[in-house]
């Protein structure tokens, strides 16, 4: 498997961030795995590097944190508005097969 897994499906992609946001994983595997660039699209590359950024700061990634920091850095309508990153989580948690293949290769665990 190449360093960085490239996304290319939009699904998938949902899938990876709203499992992000939805918290109880360990974001270290996924964070070494891919980088903002690896996002087809922009707004979810957004969305990746504001996770990022706020691992870095330590701050707990969850759901009204991201929304926050989304919109103190004027971002927010970049990555589709707050109902998009929402629904990010049940996509999340309702793609039972993408959410399975993606904790298998993640090495996320309990997902």
């Amino acid at each position: 498997m190449d360093a960085q897994l490239h996304l290319s499906n939009i699904e998938a992609e949902r899938v990876v961030l709203g499992g992000l946001i939805m918290g109880g994983h360990s974001t270290s595997s996924v964070t070494q795995l891919l980088v903002p660039d690896d996002f087809y699209r922009e707004g979810h590359s957004i969305l990746y590097q504001t996770i990022m950024d706020m691992l870095a700061e330590n701050i707990l990634i969850e759901l009204p944190a991201v929304v926050s920091k989304l919109i103190s850095s004027q971002q927010i309508d970049k990555v589709g508005g707050t109902n998009y990153v929402a629904n990010l989580i049940n996509q999340f948690r309702s793609d039972a097969r993408s959410r399975s293949s993606l904790t298998e290769s993640c090495g996320w665990e309990g997902s």
